[in-house]
């Protein structure tokens, strides 16, 4: 499970390295891909899909999600957000390939 930290309303990058069980990167070509952060009760904070912020930087197992400013903006005090990866082959079948949480803080001023 990957942690991530940053500040509310800030953009954000998050490098996803996508691996098996064995830790050998996934082939993800042909592959479509979304990105859900949700809140403690399930609550889709975020959603984003591949060309609108999840961005496969090498088809080897490598993934760039860009969270905008104002995906975080409208939340006013400390939060973790919970993340998955999921990864849809081009045979249909659906897989989370990635998870873990999103820790964001209040900005300092």
């Amino acid at each position: 499970m990957n942690t991530f930290y940053s500040v509310l309303g800030n953009t954000i990058y998050l490098d996803i390295e996508v691996v098996n069980h064995s830790g050998a990167y996934l082939d993800l070509t042909g592959s479509d891909l979304s990105f859900f952060a949700t809140s403690t009760d399930g609550s889709v904070i975020i959603s984003k899909i591949e060309g609108d912020g999840v961005s496969v930087t090498d088809d080897e197992g490598l993934v760039t999600v860009k969270l905008d400013a104002e995906d975080t903006s409208n939340l006013t005090r400390p939060t973790n957000l919970y993340w998955d990866l999921v990864m849809i082959n081009p045979l249909d079948e659906v897989y989370t390939v990635a998870r873990g949480r999103l820790a964001l803080s209040l900005p300092v001023i």
